[in-house]
């Protein structure tokens, strides 16, 4: 590897089509020179002489992708035209959207065409036909900061250990094997949990992310052969960022590693560690005349594709909605929830700030949890404290984005109950409960003038909701009285 190398193998895959050929093989020359592979789906990037004693690409189909880490798409006007047909993907581009891929744009020249497929929120860059070069010192730099991002190269559940207790909480659980790989891509853990009536025995497999299905499998079967059968083994794997048609990944997994339950982690949490009681849905919120104010009047910009783009965002766990009274924070915030219940989330806990006063209030309890607001959320249901889900069943259903937690009128709530809702044991606690994949998320309203200095050491994300402009002043009232 060259200086400018990086930590581990790393499979970049390019798709683009003819006319780029040139401006491609520049570019994967220097990307191998990085140390990294690279693959291709165009057979007609390298010609037959030149592959002949030379170190070729890698030209792949559909059918044998490989895993990789990165694809670049040369966007041209040829390749939309002659790649896509419809909704048909070229190989490598479809490969590359079913798995755990990055994609990154490269434009080719001053051209606005637009592919199907790939949303205008990944960022792009755009160079010129002869800059192929460039194009390849800023995706080092890029790949630079994102494997600092992961140095060990591997993502994996840290406490999983947990995770398997809680689906049976009376056995006796122990780690057989931890084993990672960088260089090969293998990265995994082996958990027993024995009972401990009759001593029945258990295995779960953690498989971390980021590893090569292929290859931890193979490492696997060798280490423990026909030890563990099928029927005892449980394989538990994380969701991955970037990731598209997570059911893809997961025959792939149930393909490698054939076993009695194989699921991703926050499904296995879902099914099998957290009370049927709490399984049933959310009842919608009725809205009437609902219309998505701006938050960014200069780019059209809504409260609600603000709100969802952060849900999206797996960095920042709390957003704060700040606005005037009345201007319509509570109606967003029930949107908010309606749309994340309906399209994502399995349970989102709207906690109002005078339910708060009343919980604390009545119950003489000091505030300085999350998990004290999920109680907030049983002592309204029934009228006493119903603990339906432990601390540690509430974490890990709200790390892994079973729960969604939205507060609205936090500000209602810490002013009337003074030093009973201690602010920063508050928000340092929504940071704790997301510590392992930082899916956890929590939405606060509260009025402009109120923002804790406290929560500016956090990790936040804060919008401002504006007043209604002309136009979406008719809007709405064109539906209030429609």
């Amino acid at each position: 590897m060259q200086q400018n190398s990086i930590d581990r193998r790393v499979t970049v895959a390019l798709s683009f089509s003819d006319s780029s050929i040139p401006f491609a093989k520049t570019l994967a020359h220097a990307i191998r020179g990085f140390g990294c592979k690279v693959i291709a789906d165009n057979p007609n990037l390298i010609s037959t002489a030149e592959q002949w004693g030379t170190h070729a690409l890698e030209l792949i189909d559909s059918a044998t992708t490989p895993e990789v880490n990165y694809c670049i798409v040369l966007l041209t006007p040829d390749y939309v035209s002659d790649k896509w047909s419809g909704h048909k993907r070229c190989a490598i581009l479809e490969a590359s959207l079913h798995q755990h891929t990055r994609i990154l744009p490269l434009r080719i020249g001053q051209h606005r065409v637009q592919l199907h497929g790939i949303t205008r929120e990944i960022g792009e860059i755009t160079v010129g036909e002869n800059e192929a070069s460039s194009a390849a010192e800023i995706f080092l730099e890029k790949l630079q900061s994102l494997e600092a991002e992961v140095p060990d190269a591997f993502t994996k559940y840290g406490d999983i250990e947990t995770i398997i207790q809680l689906s049976d909480p009376k056995a006796r659980i122990k780690q057989l094997e931890a084993h990672r790989d960088r260089a090969k891509g293998i990265g995994y853990e082996l958990w027993e949990a024995q009972q401990r009536l009759d001593g029945r025995v258990r295995y779960f497999l953690h498989l971390y992310g980021g590893i090569r299905i292929q290859n931890t499998a193979d490492h696997f079967r060798s280490t423990f052969g026909n030890q563990i059968e099928r029927e005892t083994l449980i394989v538990l794997f994380p969701r991955e960022r970037h990731q598209s048609l997570p059911e893809r990944r997961l025959a792939n997994i149930d393909s490698a590693f054939p076993s009695h339950i194989s699921s991703y982690i926050d499904d296995f949490v879902w099914s099998y560690c957290t009370p049927e009681s709490f399984h049933e849905p959310e009842i919608p919120h009725v809205i009437e005349a609902f219309v998505d104010p701006h938050v960014d009047r200069a780019s059209g910009r809504t409260a609600l594709d603000a709100m969802t783009t952060w849900f999206r965002d797996d960095a920042i766990p709390v957003l704060i909605v700040r606005g005037s009274g009345g201007i319509g924070k509570t109606t967003v915030a029930r949107a908010f929830s309606n749309t994340v219940a309906d399209q994502t989330s399995r349970r989102v806990l709207f906690i109002d700030g005078e339910e708060i006063v009343n919980y604390a209030t009545v119950a003489n309890k000091t505030i300085s949890d999350l998990y004290q607001l999920y109680l907030v959320d049983s002592w309204r249901e029934s009228g006493a404290e119903r603990e339906a889900l432990s601390g540690a069943e509430f974490m890990a259903n709200l790390d892994n984005r079973n729960i969604t937690v939205v507060i609205d009128g936090l500000d209602e709530a810490i002013s009337k109950l003074g030093h009973k809702f201690d602010v920063e044991a508050f928000f340092a606690s929504i940071q704790d409960h997301s510590r392992e994949v930082k899916g956890g998320k929590v939405l606060v309203t509260c009025r402009n003038e109120f923002l804790p200095d406290t929560t500016i050491r956090l990790d936040v994300r804060t919008l401002e909701i504006l007043p209604f402009d002309i136009q979406l002043a008719k809007a709405y009232f064109s539906k209030k009285f429609s």
